[in-house]
């Protein structure tokens, strides 16, 4: 006589359905921006799906709080990289924190990642005009929907996911100006005086 089996959890169940939740974020992302990608928002769209699905499947932590000091850590990285290599040295150190959380996840790690971008999206949004690969990857939805596909493949739900997402861009913003530099302006040689020159060439004749 055998007894009653004892049900097991399906884990593959539970991975597909976090992967579908994935997918449906990637594609509400895709309906707000424009019908016809570029090249560079659909790598940047295939660079968050691949992120997510590494993240979802290195079976991270339990949901850990969004915590200020991962905020100050993204400040202190975005203003010296940004600093040395403006947004496209922005853009590789962001792509190398997303891809690393596959390799060792923390929520404190994901959330620099996360902070790091908003600051990034705020200097781009002063130069309106860039069409550059950059530029795709750090546009505002884009950005947004990389950091929440990351959350919820992490194992938080959409809901929560989208409350942590608005206190990340609260607080980040409010530290971006200190980190954002300036475009210095070029310097000028200071001008001649005309009168002075012709009025030392008198003297010099006299």
């Amino acid at each position: 006589m055998t007894g009653a089996g004892t049900a097991k959890p399906n884990n593959s169940a539970a991975g597909c359905g976090i992967l579908a939740v994935i997918l449906i974020v990637v594609i509400a992302i895709a309906q707000c921006s424009s019908a016809q990608k570029s090249e560079q928002q659909q790598a940047a769209a295939n660079f968050t799906s691949q992120t997510s699905e590494a993240i979802a499947s290195a079976a991270p932590p339990a949901v850990a709080p969004l915590e200020a000091l991962s905020i100050k850590s993204a400040a202190k990285d975005f203003r010296r990289v940004y600093t040395a290599d403006a947004l496209a040295g922005a853009m590789i150190f962001s792509q190398n924190c997303y891809e690393g959380l596959a390799h060792e996840f923390s929520w404190a790690r994901l959330d620099e990642c996360g902070a790091f971008d908003v600051m990034a999206v705020q200097k781009l949004d002063a130069d309106p005009g860039n069409t550059s690969s950059e530029a795709a990857y750090f546009e505002s939805e884009t950005a947004a929907g990389r950091y929440l596909a990351a959350v919820i493949s992490a194992g938080e739900n959409p809901d929560a996911a989208d409350q942590r997402l608005a206190e990340l861009q609260t607080r980040s913003a409010a530290l971006a100006p200190r980190v954002i530099v300036p475009q210095s302006e070029p310097i000028q040689a200071p001008e001649t005086d005309t009168n002075q020159e012709d009025e030392a060439g008198w003297k010099g004749q006299a």
